[in-house]
């Protein structure tokens, strides 16, 4: 896998004709996607993901929906750089309900994650068949090192706002 990120003309080289959604979401969790996936379809808005309420902004990071957990995080460090610069109960109690995200991304990140995956899907059918290879690549699957540094660049930035 590493190796198709460093060598980007092994992802021009694949030959792929049609992108599906099984096909973005990888092999990581493809079975619970899947299912989730139908039970939307059939009309269930809400279907429970215990990874997402767990992980928050970072899940959204990790399934490669970076914008949205970027806005996750940034809000609640807002809230927490104002509840820790005026150390008001109304800001410390809007940081500790600033956690609510990580509800509402067990709630609705299979719906959120459905919606881009469809999205992606449809974007690949307007791209030139030399190109689908590097977008399979670009865009399908998980991205674990990217969460990874999201993860630790937001406990540096809590632990400068905390010392300085």
């Amino acid at each position: 896998m590493f190796k198709m990120f460093f060598d980007r003309t092994e992802a021009d080289s694949l030959k792929i004709t049609d992108i599906s959604i099984s096909d973005l979401i990888g092999e990581k969790n493809n079975e619970y996607y899947m299912e989730a996936f139908e039970k939307i379809e059939s009309g269930e808005k809400r279907v429970f993901n215990k990874s997402a309420i767990f992980a928050g902004p970072y899940w959204y990071i990790y399934r490669k929906m970076v914008f949205r957990g970027v806005l996750m995080i940034a809000f609640q460090a807002i809230i927490a750089t104002m509840a820790y610069a005026t150390k008001s109960p109304i800001w410390i109690t809007a940081f500790l309900l600033s956690f609510l995200t990580f509800v509402y991304s067990g709630f609705y990140g299979n719906k959120d994650y459905y919606n881009r995956v469809v999205t992606l899907v449809d974007e690949s059918k307007s791209i030139d068949n030399k190109f689908k290879g590097r977008f399979y690549v670009d865009k399908s699957g998980v991205d674990a090192y990217i969460t990874g540094c999201w993860i630790v660049g937001t406990v540096f930035l809590y632990a400068v706002i905390i010392f300085l």
